[in-house]
């Protein structure tokens, strides 16, 4: 009827008992079901942290190239200016 609930590496350890196997067998599925849904939304927000940052990553990789598009317009017409 008895079993530990901790957390990290036993930093905090709490010890339940329920009434019966029963009702032990309850609390332990009721508990894996709220670790597990807890578990599927810090991933969903992990993605999509990770899909921000990768959109942000496309956005500056967008602008570092039109700013090497430009810089290289730009010298192109200063050796065209140089050769008259």
């Amino acid at each position: 009827r008895k079993f530990e609930i901790w957390y990290g590496e036993k930093e905090e350890v709490y010890i339940v008992q329920a009434p019966n196997v029963d009702v032990k067998m309850t609390w332990l599925k009721e508990i894996r079901n709220i670790l597990l849904k807890q578990q599927e939304l810090l991933t969903v927000k992990k993605r999509k942290q990770q899909d921000q940052l990768t959109e942000q990553d496309k956005i500056q990789i967008s602008l570092q190239q039109n700013d090497e598009k430009q810089q290289g317009a730009f010298i192109s017409t200063e050796e065209t200016e140089s050769e008259h």
